[in-house]
């Protein structure tokens, strides 16, 4: 159980920025999708407000496994 638990999470950060990289590439959506185009009309506070949100994001995407993992597998400690 922990080891698949701690699979989830790495895959979830690797499916994120999956997901970031392909509505920047060929996406008509999606956060990606708005700082592609940002970039292109060089609006650079947009470009920041979409990393951010990114990141905030995958932060929090990771803060909830982190909870669940503990929540499963109290024995483990810490992550």
């Amino acid at each position: 159980m922990p080891e698949i638990l701690t699979g989830i999470r790495n895959a979830i950060g690797v499916c994120w920025g999956t997901l970031v990289a392909a509505e920047m590439l060929a996406g008509t959506t999606g956060i990606g999708f708005i700082e592609n185009i940002a970039r292109t009309v060089s609006d650079y506070e947009l470009i920041w407000v979409t990393i951010l949100i990114m990141g905030l994001l995958g932060l929090a995407f990771d803060v909830i496994m982190r909870w669940v993992i503990g929540k499963a597998n109290p024995w483990r400690g810490n992550c």
